[in-house]
């Protein structure tokens, strides 16, 4: 489990990355890491999201989703425990395939 100081550097540096985008897909390959949300409800739920913000609270990476129509209006919160590994990756397209064969979840931005 990460500590405070990665966990935080994870969530700035996430934030710097992502801020502004729209979540236009949603890949579940591990639905054992979901919580509180039924795995066929997140593609719905969660596209056409913007991320507003990305924040840490105590060991956690909070997402902060806005409506795509008010980016304003901050509606929804995802909430990441990095748990073992601590990765949360920004992937261009140059991610190698080693790393891709742990992913639990990927969002196309």
């Amino acid at each position: 489990m990460p500590e405070l100081p990665e966990t935080e550097t994870i969530a700035r540096d996430l934030h710097e990355d992502v801020r502004g985008a729209t979540i236009t897909h949603v890949e579940i390959t591990r639905p054992d890491v979901l919580r509180d949300l039924a795995e066929s409800a997140w593609p719905h739920t969660l596209r056409e999201l913007v991320i507003a913000r990305v924040w840490r609270r105590a060991k956690l990476v909070v997402l902060d989703l806005a409506s795509a129509v008010d980016a304003a209006d901050v509606t929804q919160h995802l909430v990441v425990q990095p748990r073992f590994t601590g990765a949360l990756l920004v992937d261009d397209g140059s991610l190698p395939a080693s790393l891709r064969e742990f992913v639990c979840v990927t969002f196309a931005l």
